[in-house]
């Protein structure tokens, strides 16, 4: 029974992940990233080559780490809109496997893009998968919760734009030099960014920092949504 429960999770959270991707598609965000990747490529072939790293670290925690950030909302409210989570919400389908397919869908073409831009830009590729692989679905649970929250899109984007500022300026002030200390691995976005530099002295650092941040995330994550299903009437999942 056990082993017949694991399979039936794992063919729904492939199907839902799947789903999502195919939403993705069916809205643009596929195309728009494309169509953002080519203009990053043609943007770092551009600039001075010694400036392509630290453009690169910039582009790549900005965007595709951050994908939840951005469309989260927007994909939220679709499914508001057309009903689709009030009926997850009476269905077989668990918390988790609903947090895990938007987390697996965003990470996928997340890392793509990322990769891409690595290459081009120079960036080193493993601190690119530990950077995507750990800050991508921190930034898209953090999304979620935002976006379980909100009842349009443009509350979505209010409440996004603090949690931007707080994650990605202690970053970028890091990146450029303006604050040094190793204490500010301890927020996520400086530990992200982190992962993207050469010298990788402080990346054990950074992974634990983003550990511990992705656990405590998960577990609020996990929280809020099972309380928004419940609020549609959908019972304990």
């Amino acid at each position: 029974m056990k082993a017949y429960g694991k399979n039936a999770s794992l063919r729904r959270l492939v199907s839902l992940t799947h789903g999502e991707l195919r939403l993705a598609a069916r809205y643009g965000i596929l195309a728009v990233y494309a169509l953002f990747t080519f203009m990053y490529i043609m943007l770092l072939l551009w600039s001075n080559p010694a400036a392509r790293p630290a453009a690169g670290g910039v582009t790549i925690l900005s965007d595709p780490a951050a994908m939840g950030l951005f469309f989260m909302g927007a994909m939220v409210m679709l499914e508001k809109s057309q009903r689709v989570n009030s009926t997850l919400a009476a269905s077989p389908v668990r918390v988790g496997e609903y947090i895990a397919a938007k987390v697996l869908a965003l990470l996928g073409v997340g890392l793509l893009v990322a990769l891409i831009v690595g290459a081009v830009a120079g960036t080193p590729l493993w601190g690119v998968v530990l950077c995507l692989v750990l800050c991508s679905p921190l930034f898209t649970m953090l999304a979620m919760m935002l976006a379980s929250k909100s009842v349009s899109l443009n509350q979505f984007l209010l409440l996004s734009v603090p949690v931007e500022l707080i994650i990605f300026t202690p970053a970028l002030f890091y990146w450029f030099g303006g604050v040094t200390s190793p204490l500010w691995l301890l927020t996520p976005g400086v530990a992200g960014i982190a992962l993207l530099h050469p010298d990788t002295a402080l990346w054990p650092y950074a992974v634990l920092s983003l550990l511990v941040w992705n656990a405590l995330v998960a577990v609020l994550c996990h929280r809020m949504i099972r309380a928004y299903f419940d609020s549609l009437g959908g019972g304990k999942l």
